[in-house]
């Protein structure tokens, strides 16, 4: 996938609604909400690893900048794509060859408007779409804290993983990776990121159970996590600043820091590293970290995420937490030294 920005002066026609099998209502709904008359080139490519050529299989432009990329697609066959409009907040399966939508869903058919971030700027911010061997859909809609299952005819009702503010669960996920019956499943192993945690879900009955959890106290905002089909757990730290790999004891086997990561996947291993076996099926063991672990955790979890976040995006990739808190702590005693400093020279 991939999403260019262009200029007004170089952005097409892009009301065409009815191609999109959009309402005509809601688009204008969508578009009044936009706050510049940019737009973004949408598209999914096929690049050869060896030869480096790359050709465009299809692409799309969609009004705006912000909130507006396609975050993912999934192949359903050689011609079609199943794609993750963050944008008008819904999931479409589209002709590559004919550019045409073939069919959609909107999550206002399951999500009330008050859920989520605000409506319609950045409503669900779908971020990730997968097709299960059967031709079903599992869709991350992360500003709902929501995985959802979904088929021809919609909601797969019973099936949704996680529920509105329900933090315990999951919040704010991303890259969500199903899990087989057939290798210990249904299973779905996921970046839990303003969790600051890797969690995996087993399906029980109606339910889902948490049956695997990993973090330590460097994990800052993991946004993927692929089985491996050795029973290891490849994991990517988005404001971490590393891939690494965690064996079936959850010891790390090897890790290697790179500038704010988004997905990492092991080649050779199949699309999104599938082959792995559930962490049930496996016998896992889960890591939550010593007793100094949790005690860094719980303070990490004092400032909303967001924040630290958005903090963490902006200093150099060897500032982990602790020299982040350091950091603070410096410049907020210098603040008050200074404050002090002017009372006291005022005073005098």
């Amino acid at each position: 996938m991939f999403a260019d920005h262009l200029e007004p002066s170089a952005c097409p026609n892009t009301t065409n609604f009815a191609q999109r099998r959009v309402d005509e209502e809601v688009w204008n709904e969508y578009e009044a909400a936009r706050s510049t008359d940019a737009c973004t080139r949408n598209g999914y490519e096929r690049v050869n690893l060896t030869t480096g050529e790359v050709t465009r299989v299809w692409s799309e432009t969609t009004p705006g900048k912000e909130a507006t990329r396609y975050h993912d697609a999934d192949r359903l066959n050689e011609t079609h794509l199943a794609v993750a409009d963050i944008y008008l907040d819904r999931v479409f399966v589209v002709n590559s060859t004919s550019d045409q939508t073939e069919w959609t869903w909107n999550a206002s058919s399951a999500f009330p408007r008050e859920t989520g971030g605000p409506y319609p700027e950045d409503w669900t911010h779908i971020n990730d779409i997968e097709v299960l061997e059967d031709g079903q859909l599992m869709v991350s809609a992360r500003n709902q804290d929501r995985v959802v299952f979904l088929n021809r005819s919609g909601l797969i009702e019973g099936w949704t993983l996680g529920e509105e503010d329900n933090y315990s669960i999951l919040y704010e996920q991303h890259n969500p990776d199903y899990i087989p019956t057939e290798r210990g499943g249904p299973a779905v192993l996921v970046g839990d990121s303003e969790n600051n945690r890797v969690v995996e879900y087993q399906r029980t009955g109606d339910s889902w159970e948490q049956s695997w959890v990993w973090r330590d106290t460097r994990m800052q905002w993991p946004r993927d996590a692929d089985r491996l089909p050795n029973g290891h757990t490849l994991i990517t730290d988005s404001n971490g600043n590393r891939v690494f790999e965690v064996d079936k004891q959850g010891e790390v086997v090897w890790s290697v820091n790179i500038a704010f990561p988004y997905e990492a996947e092991r080649l050779g291993t199949g699309d999104e590293s599938a082959g792995g076996p559930s962490a049930t099926q496996a016998n896992l063991d889960s890591r939550t970290g010593s007793l100094r672990d949790s005690l860094l955790i719980i303070a990490k979890q004092l400032i909303p995420g967001k924040y630290l976040n958005g903090l963490m995006y902006i200093t150099p990739v060897w500032m982990g937490f602790l020299e982040v808190l350091e950091l603070v702590v410096l410049l907020t005693s210098c603040l008050l030294w200074a404050g002090i400093e002017i009372v006291w020279r005022r005073q005098s």
